[in-house]
Parts: structure tokens; sequence; C-alpha cells
């Protein structure tokens, strides 16, 4: 909706009136009248967008309810984003679409356009009605399948193996139990496994969580596509306190669900992983990979999870003479040896003894080597780096060593694009330091420019994450390629470049792109 329109519903919607969309044309309107012809709908319509005003005339009754002659009836707003909400005495219900950071400190971090989202965005609902409660019209139910669509994944063309007509991997029943999770079983400590049958002391142990939406205690079925081999009812953490039987083939568990209870079983399940096939990738795209990612503020852990650890203690010292740290190694393999060896990486002119550490750690074990590291003579600061591979990957820990200034990143104040064009915006980044640095670029940006949110990209951003080089005292150019869809809505997106090295980050200014038309 436009900003105008978005004015006058708000205005009619004090009347407490919905406006219903099927594609492009209203078909209904529920408030304290019901109008069910279309052309009563359009006329409507056209009275507020032209006028930019109605005034409802309370006994001017259109129609009522159909089908309703008395008892309880539902009606449910279902949302998909913002879970806040509001109950007026009214009967009016009243979701939150935004949560604006205006106050300390996001508010304070960029103006106020960008904290407001203020640009386009997109609200998606689903309005249920039907008689009695609203577990018997299964509120709950609908909801979760409103805001959990299948997820397609794109493939070629192969042989498979899985039924043709229908496939769940685990379901229950009836439907007013669900599912809540399924996850690996384990006591909340990572381990990690090299057994070549993909298993190790957890592969088959599961644990699913179940809780019961209906308004009476159930008898259930949990089915499983993978055969159950044993099952315990067990307590929030997994403490086994009463046994279950699957049936002979080892296809369901039958179980008694009590009201809005909350149920967790441990269950025995043999997996065959051989004929599994990857559907997304397994490693970072930028490599090498910081070991402590926490440091840069990063919102999520690298994939891979690191089995194998460095890290060099301390990570940063004012020092800029003779020193010696601390390089430490972990492992967290539940039953196989670690062994290969790390790097150690200086700047030109200095030296760090030894160069290379060797380790051979058994299951849980783990060692620290001591490093001796001597600048270049005048060196004001500089990095060391200790890189090493693991499952695939390429990681690093990092030591500061003096004074290492942080890149200056700097891009436009503001771009405008139109629906269906392309455009490259470039991003300086000047490295005021006495050394090369070597990080990663992230772009951080709204919604409706992320490339995974298909349902509400407008402005299509790349790439999301890259390597970059600056050389000492020089000067690096990233760009950042635009594509704007070409049913675009004219509005206000943002970005920001976040570069990240060595256990610190710098953020750019926050570079405004327009949709015009």
């Amino acid at each position: 909706l436009g900003s105008d329109l978005n004015g006058i519903l708000h205005k009619v919607n004090r009347y407490g009136i919905a406006v219903l969309v099927d594609k492009d044309r209203p078909t209904v309107i529920i408030g304290r009248n019901f109008v069910s012809e279309a052309s009563d709908v359009e006329k409507l319509i056209k009275s507020i967008t032209s006028d930019r005003q109605y005034e409802l005339n309370p006994d001017s009754v259109i129609g009522s309810l159909p089908g309703q002659a008395g008892g309880e009836f539902t009606v449910a707003l279902i949302n998909k984003g913002s879970n806040g909400y509001l109950f007026s005495d009214n009967g009016i219900i009243e979701l939150q679409l935004l949560r604006s950071a205006t106050g300390r400190p996001g508010g304070e971090a960029y103006s106020r356009t960008f904290s407001k989202e203020d640009w386009n965005h997109t609200f998606h609902y689903s309005l249920v009605s039907g008689a009695g409660d609203w577990e018997e019209q299964k509120v709950e139910q609908r909801a979760m399948a409103f805001n959990r669509p299948l997820i397609p994944v794109k493939t070629d063309t192969h042989k498979g193996v899985l039924p043709k007509d229908e496939l769940s991997f685990m379901k229950v029943q009836p439907d007013s139990v669900i599912i809540s999770a399924i996850a690996k079983r384990d006591t909340s400590i990572a381990s990690f496994s090299r057994d070549n049958s993909g298993g190790g002391a957890n592969a088959d142990k599961f644990m699913v969580r179940v809780y019961n939406a209906g308004g009476d205690s159930s008898s259930a079925v949990l089915t499983s596509h993978f055969p159950i081999s044993g099952a315990n009812l067990t307590d929030m953490q997994y403490n086994p306190s009463k046994a279950a039987t699957p049936d002979a083939g080892g296809k369901s568990l039958k179980f008694t669900s009590g009201y809005r209870a909350i149920d967790t079983y441990a269950l025995d399940m043999k997996i065959n992983l051989a004929s599994s096939k990857l559907i997304g990738r397994e490693v970072e795209p930028v490599q090498p990979i910081y070991t402590s990612n926490w440091r840069h503020n990063d919102n999520i852990d690298p994939l891979g999870y690191q089995p194998l650890t460095v890290s060099i203690d301390p990570v940063k010292t004012d020092v800029i003479g003779p020193f010696t740290a601390k390089l430490k190694v972990a492992s967290d393999y539940i039953d196989v040896k670690a062994k290969g060896k790390v790097t150690i990486n200086a700047p030109s002119g200095w030296s760090v003894e030894p160069s290379t550490v060797e380790y051979s750690l058994e299951s849980g074990g783990f060692s620290v080597t001591p490093i001796k590291i001597t600048p270049a003579a005048g060196a004001t600061g500089g990095v060391v780096r200790a890189t090493y591979d693991n499952e695939g990957q390429s990681f690093y820990a990092a030591l500061a060593m003096g004074t290492v200034p942080l890149l200056d990143v700097k891009g436009p104040e503001k771009i405008k694009i139109r629906p269906g064009e392309k455009n490259v915006v470039n991003v300086t980044m000047k490295n005021n330091g006495p050394v090369t640095l070597k990080g990663e670029v992230v772009v951080i940006s709204s919604l409706g420019t992320w490339y995974e949110s298909p349902a509400t990209l407008q402005l299509e951003m790349s790439p999301f994450r890259a390597a970059v080089e600056t050389p000492a005292a020089g000067t690096t150019d990233f760009k950042v390629a635009l594509s704007a869809a070409a049913d675009a809505l004219p509005g206000s997106f943002w970005f920001v470049v976040k570069f990240i090295a060595n256990g610190e980050y710098v953020l750019s200014n926050p570079v405004e792109v327009e949709i015009t038309r």
C-alpha cells in the first residue's frame, strides 16, 4: 500500500474495518457491517481513495455474518512477522507491525530514517473464522502452517529412493499434538565424531519434543520414517523418567499427552547417511575463518563448528618489542586423534619461534606452546597470525601488537535506482596503518534486499561476504552490486559495509538506496 492509502485505511480502521483482497480486487469488508457484494466493496474503496475519508453509518447494516444463529464463533487474525499484539475491550485486535530502535543505543547510531525502518514493508496476514472455539478451529495449527511454508530446493534429475506419493520423516496424530523440536541428543556440550558410519556415541540418539494444543488429554501416535529401536520419556534436560515401547516394526510410538502437556522423548533411531544428498554448502564462502568469531560481533557461528580450535593468548598487546605469547590448541573430537600443524605468520622483517607447531591430541586433549615474537626494528605495530586447516576449511587466530589502526570505510550518502535497473556502488577502504590488513567484508542491509527471502526481495545486493586485502597506507575499493526488481515499489533501502579482521571490526556510513519511478 502507498503511504496515502495507508493513512486512509488507518482512519477508516477506527471503525473496526478490515479490507481483504483477492489479488488486486477487494472482495469483502468485515467490521460492524458485512459487505459480500463486490460492487459494494468497489464503491466503498473508491469513496475512500477519492474523497480520502469515509464516515460509516452504524445504522446502515448491509448484512451480517452468515450461518451463525448463536453459540461460540472464532475469528483469528494470523500474522507472519512481529509477535506483538493487543486485544481491546471493544473487540478490536491490534497487531504490532514494526519495532523501531529510536532509543539508545541503536537509535543514536544512525539517522532516524534507518532506526525507524522508514522504508517499504510487505505484511502478510490470514483471517480465519468458524463455529466453535479456537481449539476446535485449530487456530494454532493453521497459524503454524501459514508461518512455515514448505521450502523447495532445486536439484538435478536423478532416481529417487523415497516414496512417490507422501512422506513425513516424522509426524504425530492427532493434529492437536504438535512436534515443536527434533534434535540430536547430547549434554549440550559440543562433541565431534569421525566414525566412518556417520556415527559416534550419539549418532543415532535424538530428542523429540511435542506439546498438546488441544482441549483435553490425547492418545497420540508418533510415526517415524526411520526405525525407532528404543524410547524414553524424559525431563527437559533429557534425563529418562519412564521407558516407552515402539511397535514391533519400530515405525511408531504410542503415548498419552496430557492437557496442555509438554513431553520430551529420547529416541534411538538408525539413519542411513549413505544415500543422503547435500542441499546446501558445508563451508564458509570466505576463507580463512577467524576462530573467535564473536569478537567480530558476527551474528552466526561458522559452518563446521570447529572441532579443533586454535587461539593465541593474548589477542592484543601494546608491546612492540620482544614478546612471548601462548599458542593453544584444543580438540573436541570424541573418537579420534587430532593431528596437524599450525603455521605462525608475521609481518616482513619480524621473527617468530617456532614458526610451525605440530600437534597430536587425544580425544578432548589440548596443548599450550610458547611463541617468541620479535618485531622488526622501528616497527610501530603489526599482526601475527596462526593459520591451520581442519575439516576442509582454513582458520586463523591473531595477535595484534602495538598500534594497528582499523580501516576508514566510506560509501556515498545516497544512490538512486529505477525498477529493473542495475548499478554498482563503490565503497572506499583506506588503510592508515603500517601493515597490510587482510580481512572480510560483510554487507548488512534492510529487509527487502535479502536474496534468501524471495517473497520480500525488492533490491538485491551482492556480494554478501567477500575477502578484502588493503596494503599499508593504501586504499581498496569494494564494489556492491545492486539489482532492482522489475516490479519494485518506490521506496528507500539502506546498507552498511562492515570490515572484520583479527578480532576487530568497523562499520561504514549507512548508504541509502532509493528506488524511484
